[in-house]
């Protein structure tokens, strides 16, 4: 038993040494520093709530020395920012990412503080469930709470599997329970998004909705409309109950928001109204929020 311990307990701290050279102190004007991790040569990935400040970030690597780092984008809704860096000799975190978590698979999250250098906290996956939009109007690509304590500075920290493998990056405002990992699948396509534009395109109607009781179901009943929107175009109108967006059933304001979270924007699609009790088809192409 002993020498069981003994190996499980060397094995761990042999995961945070190899993935803790990844991670990185962020100094983005908090009172505090959070913890970030160069998830691709050149690209920090931090939590994007942890940001005060979009310049004069800099970033303290696992040598002790402190750089310079450029705000490539943030994104809110999954709270998610990228910062650009003159990498140098610093480790990238490694690939592949751990395919999927289960509940009750150990985790440990890896940050990295001002003063002590890298700093971990073990736990497990208390809860994994499917994609979700979050409250924020981002979208991630499952739901996996963390059953650990996250310690101050280590918002944006690496949260890896046993093997040493990603799991994600440790946010503590998806949930008032618990820490949350933004899952690795999520990282990797926001980061990529980010690093290219600078934001998260996600796709706008323009139109205000809420739901409403039906015979047979329930819609969305149009309560508004913005002037030269895509719902405007479209012809739109106070009043009309939305049913179907390309084919796929609203109930809610988030069926919605998940089907413009896809790859929407530009397209054409067929929207399925109520209106005056009778039902129709009307071509809605979809906008770019902010465009």
């Amino acid at each position: 038993m002993q020498n069981s311990l003994t190996s499980l307990s060397d094995e761990l701290a042999g995961v945070v040494e190899r993935a803790g050279a990844s991670v990185v102190a962020v100094y983005g004007g908090g009172r505090m520093p959070s913890s970030g991790v160069h998830w691709s040569p050149g690209l920090i990935v931090t939590a994007e709530h942890s940001l005060r400040r979009d310049e004069e970030i800099r970033v303290g690597l696992a040598d002790g020395r402190t750089i310079a780092a450029e705000l490539a984008g943030r994104d809110p809704g999954t709270d998610l920012a990228v910062l650009k860096i003159d990498s140098g000799s610093l480790a990238v975190l490694p690939s592949p990412r751990q395919p999927g978590a289960k509940t009750g698979n150990i985790v440990l999250a890896i940050g990295r503080h001002r003063d002590i250098g890298v700093c971990a906290a073990m736990g497990i996956v208390s809860v994994v469930g499917p994609g979700y939009q979050t409250w924020r109007g981002g979208r991630l690509d499952s739901f996996l709470r963390l059953d650990l304590e996250l310690y101050p500075g280590c918002s944006g920290a690496l949260v890896v599997g046993s093997s040493g493998q990603a799991v994600g990056i440790a946010s503590s405002i998806h949930s008032r329970i618990a820490p949350v990992a933004i899952p690795a699948a999520t990282v990797d396509r926001v980061a990529a998004e980010l690093a290219k534009r600078g934001y998260v395109a996600r796709g706008y109607l323009g139109v205000g909705m809420q739901p409403v009781a039906l015979p047979d179901g329930a819609g969305l009943i149009v309560v508004s409309v913005e002037k030269k929107s895509p719902a405007a175009k479209a012809g739109f109108v106070i009043g009309d109950i939305l049913l179907a967006l390309g084919g796929k059933t609203v109930r809610d304001t988030r069926d919605v928001q998940t089907f413009l979270a896809g790859d929407q924007i530009g397209k054409t699609v067929a929207a399925s109204i109520l209106r005056g009790g009778e039902r129709k088809e009307i071509a809605l192409t979809v906008g770019e929020h902010g465009k």
